[in-house]
């Protein structure tokens, strides 16, 4: 008995846990943010469309922005002006960076 109540408590926490609206947003500091990803570090979480892509392209400076899904093979090239957009599985911006 003791052991199942302890097994549906944690399920219980790790439903709540995962029920979180948006993705924690990590800081950029003036000396990583070379391509201007801190204007758009407010898109975390939401769902990558056109116009959403449109906004994130006409925030940064150089509107050079490359869109990263899972599983998708990229250049390991460093490039300080272009900013890179992370998806999740269901187009959900995970992260922006600079690269």
């Amino acid at each position: 008995m003791r052991l199942w109540v302890s097994s549906a408590f944690f399920c219980v926490a790790l439903a709540v846990a995962g029920c979180s609206s948006k993705p924690e947003q990590k800081p950029i500091s003036a000396a990583d943010d070379t391509c201007g990803a801190s204007k758009v570090q407010d898109r975390i979480g939401e769902k990558l469309d056109v116009d959403l892509f449109r906004e994130i392209e006409n925030a940064v400076p150089k509107h050079h922005v490359r869109v990263i899904k899972p599983d998708t093979p990229v250049t390991m090239d460093y490039m300080p002006d272009r900013t890179n957009v992370k998806l999740d599985k269901e187009d959900l911006v995970t992260e922006i960076s600079c690269g």
